[in-house]
């Protein structure tokens, strides 16, 4: 299903975003709007997000608005909607949890070569009015994000720019909302990548982007996203950071010694562990 290169997945992965190619923009049995409407009647309600997709690129997540129709009403007339709709984790249908595992069966032996087996991978379908726009956030997964129908660019920023970096770190340690406040001029920076039906895209973990669907037509993607052992570490050691500086300690930063992390790391466990039992 998934066109890559592998030489160029090995040597750009989580370093920067580089295209993927796919054969999914054919499938209306799982991605034509019925379908879609279909699907999103049988998922649960926490499996549902949608929103009207005017929105500025640095938003504060209380700025989206609910379009007044219903969900399936909203794809139904995604074409003049004004909005996008996620369908998360649909997976756990069964239509696609066989491309779901098929995806990863395809991926892991990559992403294993270069970083460590995932550990954890859901899906996500977007269904966006034309002209919609999904602010400026990070993920704490990679992504690869695959382009059906319509137009959209993702542009991203650099994880490791030093008036981005503060927002990213705090968003690691509080589990809080993913949208992130930046000043406008760090925008200017941002790196556009374009999508159209057939492509798609390696999204490093953690990577500052934001996403904007072509003015002429209405878009589908699908997203598999997915963590790895070693990113996992990562964001628990970035939370134990900030229970060890709530406490009044002065941690070392995450990655400044790999040997203090392991240590950190083990002894958390161990006591989670131990909590656990206790009960």
């Amino acid at each position: 299903m998934l066109k890559v290169d592998t030489g160029e997945f090995l040597d750009r992965f989580d370093r920067g975003p580089f295209r993927i190619g796919h054969d999914l923009d054919g499938r209306d049995d799982l991605f034509g709007l019925d379908a879609i409407v279909a699907l999103a009647g049988r998922l649960d309600a926490d499996q549902v997000e949608y929103n009207l997709g005017d929105l500025d690129i640095v938003s504060d997540p209380e700025a989206a608005r609910t379009p007044s129709a219903g969900v399936l009403e909203t794809i139904r007339n995604i074409d003049r909607a004004g909005s996008w709709v996620a369908l998360k984790r649909p997976e756990t249908d069964p239509a696609y949890g066989e491309l779901h595992r098929r995806l990863v069966a395809e991926l892991d032996p990559l992403v294993s070569a270069v970083d460590s087996p995932i550990a954890s991978s859901h899906l996500y379908l977007f269904v966006s009015s034309a002209g919609a726009v999904t602010p400026l956030h990070n993920d704490l997964e990679y992504g690869t994000l695959l382009q059906i129908r319509g137009a959209k660019t993702i542009t991203f920023l650099d994880r490791d720019d030093p008036e981005v970096l503060p927002h990213n770190d705090h968003a690691l340690a509080t589990e809080g909302h993913r949208n992130l406040q930046v000043p406008d001029a760090v925008l200017e920076r941002g790196v556009p990548v374009g999508l159209e039906p057939g492509g798609g895209v390696h999204l490093p973990w953690n990577v500052p982007h934001w996403v904007a669907v072509g003015d002429d037509d209405w878009s589908v993607s699908l997203s598999l996203t997915f963590q790895t052992r070693r990113t996992q570490t990562e964001i628990e050691l970035h939370r134990i950071n900030r229970t060890l500086a709530g406490l009044g300690m002065h941690p070392r930063p995450v990655g400044a010694s790999p040997a203090a992390d392991a240590t950190k790391h083990a002894v958390w466990r161990a006591g989670r562990g131990l909590k656990h039992v206790l009960r």
